[in-house]
């Protein structure tokens, strides 16, 4: 069970690693960029948000382990 717990712990990390850069690229824009970003990336943010969310209530101290390929 706990192997299991760590890969799907690890698909996570990956899975917010992987979206991150979306995010940023989000908090970079305004006006009718951001509102075309949004619209065009609904989706991937909304995954983040999720795995954001996951990931503070494993990790509540913000000190998220690296990943290697």
């Amino acid at each position: 069970m706990e192997i299991e717990d760590g890969k799907y712990q690890f698909e996570i990390l990956r899975k917010y690693h992987r979206l991150k850069g979306i995010h940023a690229e989000l908090k970079n824009l305004s006006g009718r960029k951001e509102k075309k970003f949004l619209e065009q990336n609904a989706y991937e943010l909304q995954e983040y948000k999720e795995v954001s969310r996951q990931l503070l209530e494993w990790y509540p101290d913000k000190h998220l382990p690296t990943i290697t390929n």
